[in-house]
């Protein structure tokens, strides 16, 4: 419980939980089944937009702990998540999907790019370098 920040919520009903509280618990309890040193075994994390209901700081911190377990050889992570800038900055691998259909499939640098973006959500997208990657603007 410390290690994903819920602690706090130890003694609290489910119930009277916030939307993004919830969200927390519901994810440290996946993790907490999932988080072991056996690697006979794959291990398979789906997450669908795990980030409703977090603030930013809470989305990081999610998307750090989640790329923290992915890098064990043995685990396969799948997530849908919305944020651009999120999947460039955490993904290995991105799918980029319009109505169902695949758009592009590679390196978050090969499909975030200004044309894809542009095709695949009608925006225009700025790219500027930040330090530490690149940070997506859109128009």
């Amino acid at each position: 419980m410390a290690h994903f920040d819920v602690t706090e919520f130890s003694q609290r009903n489910y119930q009277t939980l916030s939307g993004g509280e919830r969200q927390r618990v519901n994810f440290a309890r996946v993790l907490a089944q999932l988080w072991r040193d056996d690697s006979s075994t794959g291990r398979y994390l789906f997450l669908d937009e795990p980030l409703t209901f977090l603030d930013i700081r809470h989305q990081i911190d999610f998307m750090k702990k989640v790329r923290a377990f992915a890098v064990a050889p043995d685990v396969v992570t799948v997530g849908v998540v919305h944020d651009l800038n999120l999947a460039a900055r955490f993904a290995d691998h991105i799918v980029l999907l319009n109505h169902g259909r695949l758009v592009a499939t590679g390196t978050p640098a090969d499909v975030l790019t200004a044309h894809l973006i542009q095709a695949t959500f009608g925006v225009q997208a700025t790219f500027v370098g930040n330090g530490s990657g690149v940070q997506l603007f859109f128009d």
